[in-house]
């Protein structure tokens, strides 16, 4: 499974990071953005993001997850920023995404786009 972080550290105010993941593209699913195989070196088949049901994650504990728990992995492939930008713009499009998430996607690309 992929997890992408959504925001940064930036546009919280308790040290939590907005976290989807992707799920096989079916008939009926949400295609607000879809990543095709090849967007991103983990993806081998068509995937929809799953926006219904993201992931508040604290960012502390993601990072000591990372360092010490051997059931946790990085992928070192590095998420291009056009395709984190259409993810993002994904978010907004969706009407799966709460409100309150909604908001913290457009906090983000209010601060990126300055």
């Amino acid at each position: 499974m992929h997890y992408f972080i959504l925001t940064s550290l930036d546009v919280s105010t308790d040290g939590t990071v907005l976290c989807v993941y992707l799920k096989p593209e079916r008939l009926g699913s949400d295609t607000s953005c879809v990543v095709r195989a090849g967007d991103h070196p983990g993806v081998r088949e068509d995937c929809i993001v799953e926006y219904g049901r993201p992931y508040l994650a604290d960012f502390y504990a993601l990072v000591e997850a990372l360092e010490h728990s051997p059931d946790t992995t990085w992928d070192s492939a590095k998420c291009s920023p056009e395709l984190l930008r259409r993810m993002q713009e994904g978010a907004l499009k969706s009407e799966y995404i709460s409100p309150r998430y909604r908001k913290l996607v457009e906090a983000e690309l209010a601060r990126v786009n300055g």
